[in-house]
């Protein structure tokens, strides 16, 4: 979904298409897009803090971690 997604971002951002490859969309990746009375916002490009993991998620998922 990266080549599309960035074709809708760069149309929000103004962005040329020509330059849409240069829009960071990380593996899983959130972009918001708000949809309001006909008009779209773009609130969140490339977020990925989803994928931070904390130590009791680590544990949880059998990684290993330092002591």
């Amino acid at each position: 979904h990266k080549y599309v997604n960035r074709v809708i971002l760069a149309h929000l951002m103004g962005v040329p298409m020509a330059r849409a490859r240069e829009i960071d969309q990380d593996p899983g990746c959130v972009n918001v897009i708000r949809v309001s009375r006909g008009v779209m916002e773009l609130q969140t490009v490339n977020h990925t803090s989803n994928f931070e993991l904390t130590v009791e998620d680590e544990s949880e998922a059998g990684v290993a971690t330092s002591p």
